[in-house]
C-alpha cells in the first residue's frame, strides 16, 4: 500500500462519473493509502478501497459514499494537516479538477500533485486559449469562431453564416471534455437545436469547421529521464455516429485501434505533433492530444491534461503497447510530482 498517496477523484464536472472509473483502475494498480472522493456539491469523503471497487456501472451511476464527509470543502481538505507530506494522485477529469482550480490550491498550500500546473492546465482546458498558445507552432488547426451572443436568434444567424462558409461545422464548449455538450451541424434544423442548447447550457461555446479524415489520438508521457510519445490510437466511428460519451465509454458505435494502422512516417508525424502540443502548452506529467488526419496532413483538435485512466481509456491502451504497466506509469507520475514539489 502506498501510504503517502492520496487518490483524489470525483469533482464537480460532467466527467465525474469517468473520474470514478479512473479511480477504480488506479486503486487496483497501486492501492493508495488514502482514497478521497470530492463530491460535486463540495464535501470530501474518505472512502474504503472495497467500497470504491464494488461500485458498479461507474460510467452511468453516481458514486454515493456510505459515511459522513471528513471535510466540507476541497480547500479545507487540501490545506489540512492530514494531507501534509502526501502526494495527491489525481483521478479527476474536467471542471475544477482539470481547469487549473485544484492545481492552484495545491500550489497555494505547497502540496505535491500529479499532472500539469495551474497556469498550463487553465490554458489547455480552454480551446480558444489553446489555439492562441499554439499559433506560433507549425500546427494546422481548423477555422473557428467564438459564440458570444446569448440571444438564440443571433446565435442562429452566426451559425448560419459560418455553416455557409464551411459546409459542415461542430459547436462545442470552449472548456470541457468527453464530447459532452457538442452539436454537429449540417443543416438549418441542426442550427436550431444547437442554438437552443447553447442558450440552455449557459456556458461559452465555439464553432469550428469539421475537418474530415481519420481520428487519431496520441498520449505523451514523462518520467524522470524525459518525454516520449506513445503509439497513437485510431478512433473508427460508425456511419452517422459521433465519438460521443456513449461511444467513448459505453462502446456504442465506435472502435478503437491501438496502435493505429499508420505508416511509420505518419505515426512519427502524429507523435511529434502531440509532443509539440504538450511542450507548447507547458504541460507536465502526461497528456493526450486529439488529431485528424486529412488529405493535407494532420490537424490538431485539442489536448487533455488529465486524460482518462479507466480500463477502457486510450492512454492505458497505448501504455500497454509500449510495455508499460499502469502501475509503472503511476509510480513515474508520483516521482515527477515529488520532484516538482521540491523545486
Amino acid at each position: 500500500m502506498e501510504k503517502n498517496i492520496i487518490l483524489l477523484f470525483g469533482g464537480d464536472s460532467d466527467e465525474r462519473l469517468v473520474s470514478v472509473a479512473s479511480a477504480q483502475a488506479i486503486a487496483e494498480a497501486i492501492k493508495p493509502g488514502h482514497l478521497w472522493f470530492w463530491h460535486h456539491e463540495g464535501p470530501v469523503y474518505a472512502i474504503n478501497y472495497q467500497e470504491l471497487i464494488d461500485h458498479k456501472n461507474p460510467f452511468t451511476d453516481d458514486f454515493k459514499p456510505k459515511k459522513e464527509p471528513i471535510f466540507y470543502t476541497i480547500e479545507e481538505a487540501v490545506c489540512s494537516s492530514l494531507s501534509a507530506g502526501h502526494v495527491f494522485l489525481l483521478g479527476l477529469h474536467g471542471g475544477s479538477g482539470e481547469n487549473g482550480f485544484i492545481q492552484a490550491l495545491f500550489e497555494k498550500h505547497n502540496r505535491a500533485f500529479t499532472g500539469s500546473g495551474s497556469r498550463a492546465s487553465a490554458v489547455a482546458f480552454n480551446k480558444i486559449a489553446t489555439k492562441e498558445a499554439l499559433r506560433p507552432y507549425p500546427i494546422k488547426m481548423a477555422p473557428h469562431l467564438v459564440i458570444e451572443s446569448k440571444n438564440r436568434h443571433e446565435i442562429e444567424a452566426t451559425l448560419r453564416d459560418f455553416l455557409t462558409a464551411h459546409q459542415e461545422i461542430i459547436v462545442k464548449p470552449v472548456s470541457g471534455g468527453s464530447s459532452l455538450g457538442c452539436f454537429f451541424i449540417k443543416n438549418q434544423e441542426d442550427i436550431k437545436t444547437a442554438a437552443e442548447g447553447i442558450v440552455l447550457l449557459m456556458r461559452p461555446f465555439m464553432a469550428e469547421k469539421i475537418i474530415r479524415g481519420r481520428e487519431i489520438t496520441v498520449g505523451v508521457i514523462e518520467d524522470l529521464q524525459g518525454i516520449q510519445a506513445l503509439m497513437g490510437t485510431e478512433i473508427v466511428v460508425d456511419k452517422d455516429r459521433a465519438f460521443d460519451y456513449q461511444g467513448k465509454y459505453l462502446g456504442k458505435g465506435t472502435k478503437e485501434i491501438t496502435p493505429a494502422n499508420l505508416s511509420s512516417s505518419l505515426m512519427t508525424d502524429a507523435q511529434k505533433l502531440a509532443v509539440m502540443a504538450h511542450q507548447g502548452l507547458s504541460l507536465s506529467g502526461y497528456s493526450r492530444s486529439d488529431l485528424i488526419l486529412a488529405e493535407d496532413g494532420f490537424y490538431y483538435l485539442e489536448t487533455n491534461t488529465l486524460p482518462g485512466l479507466t480500463k477502457s481509456s486510450l492512454v492505458p491502451q497505448q501504455l500497454a503497447i509500449a510495455g508499460i504497466t499502469l502501475q509503472e506509469f503511476l509510480h513515474d507520475q508520483i516521482k515527477l510530482a515529488t520532484r516538482k514539489a521540491a523545486l
